[in-house]
């Protein structure tokens, strides 16, 4: 890894992530499609998601740290990346509901500036805004935003890649703990599922893959055999987890408490050796097809799910008039991803760029910035 490498395989994973995601939240189950396995457990696209954003933002302020300018670089950067589609599609929600003529509830305005997460786990609301628009997807963004807002300071305060390390793994444990101790308490399968405090494992785990790839031990995290050995260990637990709660679904206890933390470890291995030239996952994160998904997957998250409610109506089209069923879920899909995916693409080529050229204004005085950064979420 180098100061200016651009990371063209990390791109693909992110592709997978989003198609993973849409898959999830679209393609009807069905015992005779294939993919309903796969869709079963797209929901773990976001936790692939919060792993690339945890390596991809670490590393950028890692690496700048030492930058007199690094909030301000940092946070104007973010806010042209994130900002200006997401108060787009904030708009489109707001006017499209009559919002202004009258809120259901004064925790739908929080919904909307990133707090999400934390009103739908104190069942405030649900993200729905009738009759055409879901928001539930949300949550997420808050999180990665919530992220975003703490770990610049953290980094700031402890520079030090030994330091930073040693607290991605305590924070990785302390997520676990939380969770465990949230659903004990509790029995809240949804907090433990959307809060940071309980989901900073996977982004942490990104953080210390790109931090122990810039410490004196780099061979080490860039071990194949190694880094293999811990995604096998990952993944057969994972399996453990889905046999013990007889689903694939991430609201049970057992993946409600020890299973995410299994799944960020399996993705960090993933990202760790589509690091190394020549792998499997590095050949397939490489893929033209799957890159360009990336490079419109923040697009594609916010409109593939708000347009669900307009959408589930047409599922009944496809199912009345085509035969059998699992073909007609398999052509839904497909129709919806193109549609979603031209309108990700038509934001970003013909709206978002125009403000991600005004990043260069903001440019860390250290010029150790990583230019991976284009290719994030």
């Amino acid at each position: 890894m180098g100061p200016t490498q651009h990371i063209k395989s990390l791109d693909g994973w992110r592709g997978i992530a989003i198609l993973l995601v849409v898959i999830f939240h679209y393609l009807p189950r069905d015992r005779y499609n294939p993919l309903s396995i796969v869709a079963s457990c797209g929901w773990s696209g976001v936790d692939l998601f919060f792993v690339l954003s945890g390596f991809l933002i670490t590393g950028i302020l890692y690496d700048t740290r030492r930058s007199d300018n690094f909030f301000r670089a940092f946070y104007a950067r973010r806010a042209l990346r994130l900002f200006p589609v997401y108060c787009l599609t904030i708009s489109i929600v707001i006017l499209g509901t009559g919002f202004l003529m009258g809120a259901r509830t004064w925790l739908d305005f929080p919904f909307f500036i990133y707090g999400s997460n934390v009103v739908m786990a104190l069942g405030g609301t649900i993200g729905h805004f009738p009759p055409n628009f879901n928001c539930t997807h949300f949550w997420s963004l808050a999180c990665e935003e919530q992220f975003y807002s703490i770990w610049p300071l953290v980094i700031f305060l402890f520079p030090r890649q030994s330091t930073l390390v040693k607290i991605c793994m305590g924070g990785i444990a302390l997520g676990l703990v939380l969770r465990v101790a949230t659903v004990v308490t509790t029995g809240s399968l949804w907090a433990a599922y959307m809060e940071l405090p309980m989901r900073m494992d996977s982004f942490l785990m990104g953080g210390l893959l790109t931090l122990g790839l810039r410490g004196p031990r780099a061979q080490l995290w860039s071990n194949a055999k190694l880094v293999r050995g811990v995604l096998l260990a990952s993944f057969v637990g994972s399996v453990l987890v889905c046999v013990a709660a007889r689903s694939f679904f991430f609201l049970s206890i057992p993946m409600s408490t020890i299973g995410y933390t299994l799944i960020g470890s399996a993705y960090t291995c993933v990202l760790a050796l589509a690091l190394i030239p020549g792998t499997l996952t590095g050949r397939i994160g490489n893929n033209s097809v799957l890159r360009m998904f990336g490079r419109y997957s923040y697009g594609l998250y916010l409109f593939h799910y708000l347009f669900e409610p307009v959408c589930g109506r047409l599922l009944g089209t496809f199912l009345n008039f085509i035969h059998p069923t699992a073909l007609a879920g398999m052509v839904y899909v497909f129709v919806l991803l193109a549609v979603f995916t031209g309108m990700a693409a038509l934001s970003y080529e013909l709206f978002e760029k125009r403000f991600l050229l005004l990043k260069s204004r903001f440019v860390p005085d250290s010029q150790l910035v990583m230019s991976i950064d284009g290719g994030e979420r």
